[in-house]
């Protein structure tokens, strides 16, 4: 019951982010927590008779990698990363950080930035400036990833690849992070999720029944282990 409804957590968070721009799904692997052997007495000492385990437990969670689906929004200022191992490099509070979500906009600072206000970063590790709005008639990102004000070239996105852990925010961590040589962009799309709306669904549902067959078994479980008691105390 305990890993069903850790299970659950996973797939209730990733169906909450079945609509998020470069959502990736979180999946739980299991192994058994403890098989022990079981003896009983024989005419030669304890006979073994087999072996019980003690449920399962969570193994390791892992990210799926694997890129969702481009969505056309024709803004200039959505990109989307065709390469799943690549990732936008942008400033946070917390200092450098990434993310597969390129629905970008101009801040009011005149800096290039994502919708909750981090500034991205340009291909030497600053926040790329672009002007206040109201300075320029057009800004757009090419295939390049080149940032074009005006159909003049301001600056490349920071885009990197390296090994990823999620922070939360839709923002990620790396170590051994290193810069894409010649990175390749959709501008004027975002890519989706990767969670299976229905899969994830079917997988919720299933999980509710088997949490709430178990949660009867421990139910009965404790009844017999009660009429036991009660049955011994009479005695």
């Amino acid at each position: 019951m305990k890993t069903q409804a850790l299970l659950l957590d996973v797939v209730a968070n990733n169906l909450a982010n079945v609509n998020t721009t470069g959502y990736k799904r979180d999946v739980l692997v299991f192994s058994d927590m403890l098989e022990r052997e079981v003896f009983l007495p024989g005419p030669y000492g304890p006979e073994l008779v087999g072996s019980i385990g003690t449920g399962p437990t969570v193994a390791s969670e892992y990210t799926v990698a694997e890129a969702g689906p481009l969505v056309r929004t024709d803004n200039p200022l959505d990109v989307a990363l065709p390469d799943a191992g690549q990732f936008l490099a942008v400033q946070t509070r917390d200092g450098v950080r990434y993310t597969r979500d390129g629905s970008l906009t101009v801040l009011p600072d005149g800096y290039l930035g994502t919708k909750v206000g981090n500034p991205v970063l340009d291909a030497t590790g600053r926040p790329l400036f672009v002007g206040r709005p109201g300075d320029f008639q057009t800004v757009r990102i090419d295939e390049r990833g080149a940032v074009l004000v005006d159909d003049v070239e301001v600056g490349l996105l920071n885009i990197v690849s390296g090994k990823m852990r999620k922070v939360g925010a839709n923002l990620w961590e790396g170590s051994g992070v290193t810069a894409v040589a010649e990175p390749r962009v959709s501008p004027g799309y975002l890519e989706g999720s990767n969670v299976d709306g229905i899969r994830e669904m079917v997988l919720l549902t299933s999980l509710m029944r088997q949490f709430e067959a178990n949660q009867k078994a421990a139910q009965t479980q404790d009844e017999l282990v009660g009429q036991l008691i009660r049955s011994l105390a009479e005695r």
